[in-house]
């Protein structure tokens, strides 16, 4: 009897450590890399669409069922104008995203082609552009590659290519995306043009990183986006290397968001960081923003690391109309923290030995919750249309008529600085950024020694009788 006891303890111990394993490699699902057939009527995970009831990105399958039916030809609820996506689970697509630095000469097994793949040339709409709302709840995407050898201005190398939505609380890691090094512009990690000046709407992009990756291109190079018009991001943050194809003249890349390039752009940058390398040409370039060629740019509480960087300026090129209200910090990596760069505790968290995190991160089942009760601080998916509606003033950026708070002003001096020619990734500055998926070990220890404890009253009882 007591034999069979033990046994029985050892099983039960087996059994819920298996639980607890299949509990903590639910929250990922892994990418085939197989696309489906264009479906207009697919249900995703479920949900309807709306802010409300979004469809769900449940599984690899229903991102790539999003990828397909974007590049449809049949231009799908007008581009998924106003429709709305949530997150569920962190997306891996490719497995082996751990060596993404060596993807340049090794490529992994699945090619990722960007949500609303544009491949018209100079920009037009008339080659396809996303105008739904992206809330990643606070997940990761993982081992993204992307190949674009197009000689033309096109939009295809990025996560999305043309992103005329928003997209909010969605992280990258570990990702590849290569456009050609010789001609055309624009490549990010999560967009190569993050905005479109041609649809009412100014996009946003708030709470989302790039950690760990790479993007290259002959021009309009950045680890956030490419090409970016008509866009308000803020805080958000980014890690890795930027490699530069073209040698002199405008290269226009940058550790954030490459490229204002529109005379009718609306750009703002607030509360966001860089720590990113530098590598290739050594056109002119910049740390937070490589070009702001024309429009109206507003840049304001922003870092970079010019030390590792090897980029002396914050930007490559400000035009007249904005260098007066573009500004950016220059501070070492290891003197980012969250006070000493004014972000809200409520959005960022110190990383031990790192720089800041975003702390929607650390918990995404607490904003998963957050979307569906309302009942937290967290506001869920910000309640707007973004094919119809007008940004609001906490959207606007600053103008002559409005000139906000910023006095000091950028640079408009062309950096012209050697880049290091070193094509690792950059180092683990945020080791706190990625979310661990391991269920706290305290649990089925503490279950293993109740067992344990209760097996062996069970014995002792028996023998006392």
């Amino acid at each position: 009897m007591k034999k069979i006891s033990v046994l029985l303890a050892v099983a039960m111990i087996a059994s819920l450590f298996a639980a607890f394993a299949v509990t903590a490699s639910a929250e990922e699902s892994i990418w085939d890399g197989t696309y489906p057939e264009v479906n207009a009527e697919a249900a995703f995970g479920g949900g309807s669409g709306t802010v409300d009831d979004p469809y769900l990105i449940s599984s690899a399958a229903d991102l790539a069922q999003l990828c397909v039916n974007s590049n449809s030809e049949d231009k799908i609820k007008d581009y998924y104008g106003g429709i709305y996506f949530k997150f569920t689970v962190d997306i891996i697509l490719n497995e082996n995203y751990s060596e993404y630095a060596s993807w340049g000469t090794t490529p992994p097994a699945n090619v990722w082609t960007p949500i609303a793949q544009n491949l018209a040339d100079n920009n037009s709409m008339s080659g396809g552009i996303f105008k739904g709302i992206l809330y990643g709840a606070g997940h990761v995407i993982k081992g993204m590659y992307v190949k674009d050898d197009s000689e033309k201005w096109t939009m295809a190398a990025g996560f999305i290519g043309m992103m005329g939505g928003d997209i909010y609380k969605l992280g990258f890691e570990n990702c590849y995306v290569e456009a050609n090094s010789t001609a055309g512009v624009g490549a990010g990690i999560i967009a190569a043009s993050l905005g479109n000046t041609n649809i009412n709407n100014v996009t946003k992009c708030d709470q989302c990183y790039v950690k760990d990756s790479y993007v290259s291109a002959w021009r309009g190079a950045g680890l956030i986006s490419g090409i970016t018009p008509h866009t308000y991001v803020t805080n958000c943050y980014s890690t890795g290397t930027v490699n530069v194809g073209r040698e002199e003249g405008e290269a226009d890349c940058s550790g954030l968001c490459a490229w204002c390039n529109s005379a009718s752009s609306e750009v703002t940058i607030e509360n966001c960081y860089t720590v990113f390398k530098m590598t290739g040409g050594t056109g002119i370039c910049g740390n937070i923003m490589g070009n702001v060629t024309s429009g109206v740019a507003t840049i304001d509480n922003c870092y970079f690391d010019s030390q590792y960087s090897d980029v002396e300026n914050a930007f490559g090129w400000v035009c007249e109309d904005s260098k007066e209200y573009c500004y950016a910090e220059d501070l070492q990596s290891a003197q980012m923290t969250v006070s000493k760069m004014s972000f809200k505790n409520s959005v960022w968290s110190d990383a031990e030995g790192g720089t800041p995190v975003l702390s929607v991160f650390a918990s995404p089942e607490e904003a998963d919750a957050d979307i569906v009760t309302g009942e937290s601080a967290d506001p869920g998916i910000p309640d707007t249309d973004p094919v119809t509606s007008e940004p609001d003033d906490s959207t606007v950026p600053v103008t002559d008529e409005n000139p906000g708070e910023i006095t000091e002003p950028g640079t408009k001096e062309a950096d012209t600085t050697e880049k290091n020619n070193e094509t690792g990734p950059a180092p683990d500055t945020d080791k706190a950024g990625e979310k661990d998926k391991t269920f706290p070990i305290w649990i089925p220890i503490a279950a293993a020694v109740l067992v344990i404890a209760v097996v062996a009253g069970v014995i002792i009882t028996k023998k006392k009788r």
